[in-house]
């Protein structure tokens, strides 16, 4: 994929790699299981970050166990990836590498997405050999913008940068095919820090930089969440040019921008789509051992949709509580902006009976919705 400003919610659009999946989705959700599953292998984390989307879910780790039952049972049931993610940091849940182990042994592709300070060199030459991707919190190029967006002093910003630096070298030393990236949450329009992040990813070796909007908590705003427009309006500006440079094939950089109505001239109601069709591809299991219809609102009661401590995934995906809730979240009045299912909630609400079946041309990792 070049080098390019993309919807915020392109990504989503992979499900169609999956034609018989989607047809089954959307005509027996009861029996059908999603393609991607997201798992919190706990709550505990490294980083201070003052944006935290999940501040106060204390210090979980799940149960080894539960998760070892819960692989077997989803990859028999025709899940087809797992991605790891927070929730807190991933790899700091002590049986981390066990647990790509596990999902491998049963044919699962296994993605990572991390803050990187504990990446070391000894785990990442264990992990990326069975991992499909792995991408990077970078959200700084300077010590000055990483302390701002990760509360960590200078110290932390370059043991991430030496393991992102030493992960890409394990990567070519072993010749592996895993995609290595970063992401970057805009909570300044810094053009400088953001000139520096794409030559300190360019540099490491890194496949892509991606910048994002960063969500801000905002209790009055649907679905909790807000973005200061003013700054991503000027980000913008400024990544304009970088995204339209050519850095050859080895490296990209993308800017996933909110939507034109938003950018253009302020936060409109633009949502369409009265259902979540989404959730019916992927879904949670959050460090507490239970399974989320929402990977933005975990640990939130309302989104539960039962206790795998309890029930089998089998049975909380085919329950009346995950069937109802089919049909009473509505986008409109519960989701954030910017939610990644959103371009395929509203390509169903809009074109159900005129969607092609087919796979977006050169989109990477398909299993990971």
């Amino acid at each position: 994929m070049p080098n390019a400003i993309i919807a915020p919610t392109i990504a989503s659009h992979k499900v169609f790699a999956h034609p018989e999946r989607v047809r089954s989705a959307l005509l027996n959700p009861r029996h059908t299981p999603p393609i991607t599953l997201d798992v919190d292998p706990t709550t505990s984390c490294n980083s201070h970050c003052p944006n935290c989307t999940f501040p106060d879910t204390g210090r979980m780790f799940l149960d080894f166990d539960l998760y070892k039952r819960t692989v077997e049972e989803v990859s028999r049931l025709g899940i087809k990836a797992i991605t790891f993610t927070g929730g807190g940091e991933p790899t700091l849940h002590p049986r981390f590498l066990e647990m790509i182990e596990t999902a491998k042994a049963y044919g699962l592709e296994v993605g990572l997405i991390t803050n990187g300070l504990a990446f070391s060199r000894e785990i990442a030459e264990r992990a990326l050999p069975m991992l499909s991707w792995v991408r990077f919190s970078l959200d700084a190029g300077s010590p000055e913008m990483y302390r701002k967006t990760h509360g960590l002093n200078e110290i932390a910003f370059v043991k991430l940068t030496e393991n992102i630096a030493s992960a890409v070298k394990i990567k070519r030393d072993q010749k592996l095919n895993t995609r290595l990236g970063a992401s970057y949450l805009i909570l300044e329009a810094d053009q400088a820090d953001f000139r520096k992040a794409v030559e300190l990813g360019q540099a490491a070796g890194l496949d892509y930089l991606q910048f994002k909007p960063m969500q801000i908590h905002d209790l009055s705003s649907v679905g909790g969440y807000s973005y200061n427009l003013p700054v991503i309006r000027e980000a913008e500006k400024y990544l304009r040019p970088l995204v339209s440079q050519n850095y050859g094939e080895a490296f990209n950089v993308y800017f996933t921008r909110l939507c034109p109505q938003m950018m253009d001239s302020g936060p409109l109601e633009y949502r369409q789509s009265q259902t979540c069709f989404g959730q019916r591809f992927t879904t949670s299991l959050a460090a507490d051992g239970r399974l989320y219809a929402c990977c933005h609102y975990k640990y939130d009661p309302d989104f539960e949709l039962g206790n795998l401590h309890f029930d089998s995934f089998e049975t909380i995906w085919g329950s009346e509580r995950r069937m109802a809730f089919l049909k009473v979240l509505d986008p409109r009045k519960r989701c954030l902006q910017v939610c990644k299912l959103e371009g395929l909630n509203e390509l169903f609400w809009a074109k159900m009976d005129e969607i092609e079946f087919q796979a977006p041309l050169n989109y990477p990792d398909p299993n990971f919705i």
